[in-house]
């Protein structure tokens, strides 16, 4: 209730403010929307290209892999987003806080819908390479609805947390850059867990 009734009465204003975010991001940039998937995109087939015609070590998806490369990025890179602007996010907006009675929690959904633009396209673009590679073929796939609301309700914490500490604290911009690779460079993004022994998986 505290938080749904600010977004109730100000959704246009947190729409807006999303979407100057977004167009911020790229602005002065004649290719904004070029710019905005060919760096990730990018990475992505150059990583395909490595481990399916390079060292031809994928793991066990088969012809399937870059679908579940894809999946994978397009998480990666709307967490990624989201967190890393969170260590500037009060600061950025200094001047609202100021001169509106928005309360501080609703400034991170901010960061979180801008984000959303770019995953909506990761999302697409991967929906139609899973169906151009057959690779949809399970009920199971509806879960994506719950982990996708679950992995928005962690960035707004994550975002929250990350925002409010960096006011107090400038290390953590710093800290969340580190954590951030640790956390790419760990998580099964390139690899499955099956590669390591089972007394692992836990951790993983």
């Amino acid at each position: 209730m505290i938080l749904t009734k600010p977004i109730k009465h100000n959704i246009r204003t947190l729409l807006t403010l999303a979407n100057r975010d977004f167009i911020k991001s790229y602005l002065g940039s004649s290719l904004g929307f070029f710019w905005i998937i060919a760096e990730q995109a990018v990475y992505i087939l150059v990583m395909w290209f490595i481990f399916t015609k390079g060292i031809k070590s994928t793991p066990s998806r088969g012809p399937n892999f870059l679908p579940w490369l894809m999946s994978s990025m397009s998480v990666w890179v709307f967490f990624q987003k989201v967190i890393n602007g969170s260590t500037n996010l009060y600061k950025q907006y200094y001047f609202a806080l100021k001169t509106t009675h928005l309360p501080g929690i609703f400034f991170p959904l901010i960061k979180n819908i801008s984000g959303l633009y770019i995953h909506c396209l990761f999302v697409i673009i991967f929906v139609a390479l899973s169906l151009y590679s057959g690779s949809v073929s399970s009920i199971y796939y509806f879960q994506a609805i719950y982990y996708f609301i679950a992995l928005f309700c962690l960035c707004f914490s994550l975002s929250l947390l990350i925002g409010t500490l960096s006011i107090f604290l400038k290390d953590v911009s710093h800290a969340t850059t580190v954590i951030l690779q640790l956390l790419f460079r760990g998580s099964p993004i390139f690899w499955e867990n099956k590669i390591f022994p089972e007394k692992f998986h836990f951790y993983l």
